[in-house]
């Protein structure tokens, strides 16, 4: 229950989880330290790096979730509208 809750998803939570690992990243501690501290893989870690690096504060408040194309074609996704629709 406690992991669940450290981890827990809300955007504000998760941004200041990522503030604190660059935090204790510039303090000296290595990626896969933090990673410990914070329960995320130190993987995560380097990307969140990255990112505010390449990109700064708006890099880190962008919650980027990919997703793929969809499979239908653009009429078949209109058809699928109109039905819902009804």
């Amino acid at each position: 229950m406690l992991t669940e809750l450290a981890r827990d998803g809300k955007a504000e939570h998760r941004l200041a989880r990522r503030a604190n690992a660059l935090v204790l990243l510039d303090r000296g501690m290595t990626p896969r330290q933090v990673a410990q501290v914070l329960l995320v893989d130190d993987d995560t870690i380097r990307e969140w790096r990255t990112t505010f690096e390449a990109d700064g504060i708006d890099g880190l408040v962008g919650f980027h979730y990919g997703g793929r194309h969809s499979f239908l074609a653009p009429e078949q996704e209109a058809e699928l509208k109109e039905w819902v629709s009804t």
